[in-house]
């Protein structure tokens, strides 16, 4: 008599294999994921500290668009790209677009307390121009609309 044997698979070897493998598919996507949130970090960081430098460059040329302002020769106080500070800063540059008469809201800026009396009304005459700080290094620029006052000049005459 002969007897038929059936075999069956008992053996749990592969199970290891697949365990092994699953959790290294989920640690490669763990470290992908840490990877791009570093890596969009340090775009970020580098993004906002070439926005401070160039908003640097901006507000040091505003100041020294409002030392050397001319209204009689308004286009003098345009300036292309220009080194901001090179002792601080080798990559930080400026422009100063052309100052031009303020076309909105009113031509004069009346100025409290300085009138001498009489019918003589002093004020600030009105005028405008933009300044873009730029840092080539982080390749970021910032825009500045200046509003400039010029004055006192007698409100009644015109300015003359």
């Amino acid at each position: 008599m002969s007897r038929s044997k059936k075999y069956y698979i008992n053996s749990e070897k592969g199970i290891a294999l697949m365990a092994a493998l699953f959790f290294c598919l989920i640690l490669l996507a763990l470290g992908t994921v840490v990877l791009t949130l570093a890596t969009g970090d340090i775009g970020t960081s580098s993004r906002l500290i070439g926005e401070k430098k160039a908003m640097t460059a901006a507000e040091k040329v505003i100041t020294r668009l409002v030392q050397n302002f001319d209204p009689q020769n308004l286009g003098a106080s345009a300036q292309t790209t220009v080194a901001a500070d090179l002792a601080v800063d080798t990559y930080s540059r400026y422009q100063i677009e052309a100052a031009v008469e303020s076309t909105i809201g009113p031509e004069f800026v009346p100025i409290q307390g300085f009138n001498i009396g009489g019918a003589q009304v002093f004020g600030l005459k009105r005028y405008n121009s933009r300044v873009r700080g730029i840092n080539m290094k982080y390749n970021t620029s910032v825009s500045i609309d200046a509003g400039l006052g010029f004055g006192p000049v007698d409100m009644g005459t015109g300015g003359n």
